[in-house]
């Protein structure tokens, strides 16, 4: 409506929505525009892909104001889940204007806040970031917790030379992990180094090496391990280079990629004492409960979802024949995949 104080207002709402195969419950929308300023807010209710319940929800709210070539932004989001949480608030405020081409640009400081990710609570310290759509700058974004750091420094943009520096200490693998959506195996540990990343705009290259503490496969333990691991753009696909070293000093070494653009898995693994676990998923239809180490030349080859065992592993073990429920010893034996 428009009234006497030349206020304009657009109120909406929309349910069950479909979005590039996205569900979202609610889509709600109101826009208030008054002489001095124009505020929005929006709520967006997602659906649990996992869970019927509500609480399990993912709930958005976003409250704009635009005043002065300003805008003030705070995003707040959660759910209502007991265990494995997520709830947050970033706060910003956006300064627009125009560099020496010509170009919008655009300044922002980030406010000091928290989220909680899976029961953790982690804290934003206040931050920069400016630039326009070809360069942006991010200056000092930290963020930490009890245990885990993460620093992000440098430029988002489309040539090599604009390049965003990240540092991490003691960061836990499994959240890496969540953010690719790689749920095939089960992967702990804490990882401390630092990635470069160039040319994100346009072509971009990752490249990382990290020292992982406790490396774990399916809560089993492997041992150390010496971790170089990035992004190629060319085929869309993450490379990783390991070196697992175990408690008595025999080395495993793994090389290969994962693509979800692919809908690829090629990992190459040479084997030598390593904690026989990591084949426990492969052989879980006849054999279980195995304690031991395997050694032998193997690869993991697949889908992104769906991955199989090529090759022979030398198992020095013990465990349980499912078929018989008899608990064997093996000596050097030779399983074939």
């Amino acid at each position: 409506c428009n009234d006497e104080r030349n206020i304009f207002t657009i109120n909406t709402t929309l349910n069950d929505v479909v979005i590039n195969k996205s569900k979202y419950n609610t889509i709600g929308f109101n826009a208030e525009s008054t002489p001095k300023d124009l505020s929005i807010r929006s709520k967006i209710i997602k659906p649990s892909k996992k869970s019927k319940n509500a609480n399990d929800d993912l709930n958005i709210n976003i409250d704009c104001r635009l005043f002065n070539d300003t805008i003030q932004n705070t995003v707040t989001w959660g759910n209502k889940k007991s265990k494995r949480a997520i709830k947050g608030k970033l706060g910003m405020e956006v300064m627009l204007n125009r560099d020496e081409n010509e170009l919008l640009s655009m300044k922002a400081v980030i406010n000091p806040d928290s989220i909680i990710q899976n029961d953790s609570i982690w804290y934003i310290s206040g931050s920069t970031v400016s630039g326009n759509l070809d360069r942006i700058n991010i200056n000092g974004l930290y963020l930490y917790n009890d245990h885990q750091h993460l620093r992000i420094d440098g430029f988002i943009g489309k040539s090599k030379e604009d390049v965003l520096n990240i540092s991490a200490s003691n960061l836990e693998v499994s959240t890496i992990l969540d953010l690719v959506k790689f749920r095939i195996l089960k992967f702990n540990g804490n990882a401390t180094g630092s990635a470069t990343a160039s040319s994100l705009l346009s072509a971009p290259e990752i490249n990382g090496f990290f020292k992982v503490d406790s490396f774990k496969i399916d809560n089993g333990y492997l041992g150390n391990t010496d971790l170089n691991i990035g992004w190629r753009n060319d085929d869309k696909s993450i490379f990783l280079n390991a070196d697992i070293h175990n408690d008595t000093g025999e080395t495993t070494k793994v090389n290969g990629f994962l693509s979800e653009a692919n809908d690829t898995i090629h990992l190459d693994i040479d084997a030598n004492k390593l904690n026989a676990v990591f084949i426990n998923k492969m052989v879980k239809s006849f054999m279980s409960d195995i304690k031991g180490t395997g050694s032998g030349k193997v690869s993991l080859l697949g889908k992104w979802r769906e991955v199989n065992l090529v090759g022979a592993v030398a198992l020095n073990c013990s465990a349980r024949v499912n078929p018989t429920n008899v608990r064997y010893t093996f000596h050097g034996d030779s399983l074939y995949f």
